[in-house]
């Protein structure tokens, strides 16, 4: 494999198979190069590509991650999971999430943005609330804050809709994009069993 476009810094973050790596720059200086390159020296270096994961924010990023691995190592380079967060947690959960207990399937909804937004306008319409007040994107926007726990309080109002919205997920077995990322968290540090599973599975992670 010829890593002749990788500058000095970069080859040496390619070239640490084992261990951790943090590579520090700025916007556009080449770290997911860096790392789609660090996964293919892995499987060059006989890495099982079964036991790499690398998430990264956006489907584009992980698209062209997995195009440039197999166009570096060929078809191995398709045994590697590459995904974004929430791709990764939706496969997940929908192996493990019957661990969470009732009402829960794996036959879950996954609520996008807009559906999400329709049950809030929805409930603030059912609790005869000011919908100028209680907009649809403000609570959304706030309810996301307060699951990944920056506010620990909310007003009076703003609470009940949570509520309510929250009760409409689990009756309709149904998650939203942040269930995806605080479900899966829940489940890996309360079941040490499903940790070590995983733990074993995915020896190489990589976050772009």
């Amino acid at each position: 494999m010829q890593m002749t476009s990788l500058n000095e810094h970069q080859l040496e973050a390619v070239n640490i198979i084992d261990g951790a790596v943090a590579v520090i720059a700025g916007a556009g200086s080449g770290k997911t190069r860096t790392l789609t390159y660090r996964i293919a020296n892995m499987i060059e270096h006989h890495v099982d590509p079964r036991s790499i994961l690398a998430v990264t924010f956006t489907n584009k990023a992980a698209k062209e991650m997995k195009e440039r691995v197999v166009d570096l190592v060929g078809p191995q380079g398709l045994a590697p999971v590459i995904s974004t967060f929430h791709s990764f947690c939706a496969r997940f959960l929908r192996d493990e999430i019957d661990y969470l207990g009732e009402p829960y399937t794996r036959h879950y909804l996954i609520m996008d943005e807009d559906d999400a937004k329709q049950v809030i306008r929805d409930t603030v319409k059912d609790l005869n609330l000011d919908p100028n007040r209680y907009s649809s994107n403000r609570l959304k926007d706030y309810f996301s804050k307060v699951k990944n726990g920056q506010y620990d309080q909310l007003d009076f109002e703003d609470e009940t809709v949570f509520v309510k919205y929250n009760e409409y997920l689990k009756q309709n077995n149904a998650v939203d994009f942040d269930d995806l990322l605080i479900f899966t968290l829940q489940l890996l540090n309360n079941n040490e069993a499903l940790l070590n599973y995983y733990q074993e599975q995915y020896k190489y992670i990589l976050i772009d």
